[in-house]
């Protein structure tokens, strides 16, 4: 393996049902994809590369006695804890193994700061500078305060939400998962996990309403989304996001979760009829809309709704 382009981190489970070397493939999979929109999102808005550009990971296999599971990607060590071996590959000049020991660096930190805020938000109580690093006290719901580096702090309030579903641990079954990188033939391990973490981790969707509804909303990110279905929630003209819409069509794709929106004024009173139960109904909406982690949509900006699914605003007037 040649080490100037290439960088071996793992994921490693440990657990009476992993004792084998296998592991729920399921529970493998939604790892695997938090952690690549961790990844990239780290990439694009910290480091500034753009994706023709960044590094990807690629799953591999480290290890000589393997057995292959199922879908023949990844290869997991028998007799040993369940292991992924990932392979960050990038361009040769930009340095991968100082790239990667970063990435990982910042990986470790990030996840120590999810366990910290007990799967609530946290607050930054004082910043302060030491020479020319400067530095956040961040304090938790319960009190718990820690020091850190201004940008751990800047990473953690636009990321944190993509590390949500990584940690996928079971009592009696996976119950411990460690994280980190290869450094010859040596594991430089950035975090360690138990299962009564996780719920530090659920997912996204499962942060409260009075959580989500203090988050920005990021438009650089939003794109285009047609949805149909209901209105089931209306929050007040204080918020920035005025409704909730549950999608009712293409639930796998869209998500069965409870969609923010933010609408303009002129809108509110009819959406507000749509709520009563005697005019519930499926209605379409569109407008730029943002994802989370998953890739279920999380928030929109609505530009119209129409009570006809093929309503086409190039055509009629805006409803």
């Amino acid at each position: 393996m040649n080490s100037t382009k290439e960088f071996i981190g793992y994921i490693k489970y440990f657990g009476p049902l992993v004792d084998d070397g296998s592991v729920d493939i399921s529970k493998a999979g939604r790892s695997l994809v938090a952690l690549d929109k961790f990844f990239k999102k780290y990439q694009k808005e910290f480091l500034k590369i753009e994706k023709d550009n960044q590094y990807i990971l690629k799953i591999a296999s480290v290890n000589k006695n393997c057995s292959e599971i199922i879908f023949g990607l990844v290869e997991l060590a028998k007799s040993t804890p369940a292991n992924f071996a990932l392979v960050a590959f990038g361009l040769e000049n930009l340095g991968v193994g100082e790239f990667g020991k970063k990435f990982f660096g910042v990986l470790g930190e990030q996840l120590a700061l999810k366990i910290l805020s007990k799967g609530k938000r946290m607050k930054n109580v004082k910043e302060f500078a030491e020479g020319n690093n400067h530095f956040v006290i961040l304090e938790n719901a319960n009190g718990d305060s820690k020091k850190v580096s201004m940008e751990q702090w800047e990473i953690y309030k636009k990321l944190n939400p993509y590390l949500s579903g990584l940690i996928q641990l079971e009592k009696g079954k996976e119950e411990k998962m460690k994280i980190g990188y290869k450094q010859k033939e040596k594991d430089i391990e950035v975090a360690n996990v138990q299962y009564k973490e996780k719920e530090y981790f659920d997912s996204y969707e499962n942060f409260s309403t009075d959580e989500r509804l203090k988050e920005p909303f990021d438009a650089e990110n939003a794109k285009d989304e047609k949805l149909v279905g209901k209105f089931v929630d209306f929050y007040g003209l204080a918020h920035k996001y005025h409704f909730a819409f549950q999608a009712r069509k293409k639930q796998d794709d869209v998500g069965k979760q409870k969609i923010l929106c933010i609408v303009d004024k002129e809108k509110i009173s009819k959406i507000l009829d749509y709520l009563k139960p005697e005019n519930s109904k499926n209605v379409c909406i569109f407008g730029k809309a943002t994802r989370d982690w998953e890739g279920k949509v999380d928030k929109i900006k609505i530009e119209w709704i129409s009570e006809k699914e093929d309503y086409d605003p190039n055509q009629t007037k805006m409803n």
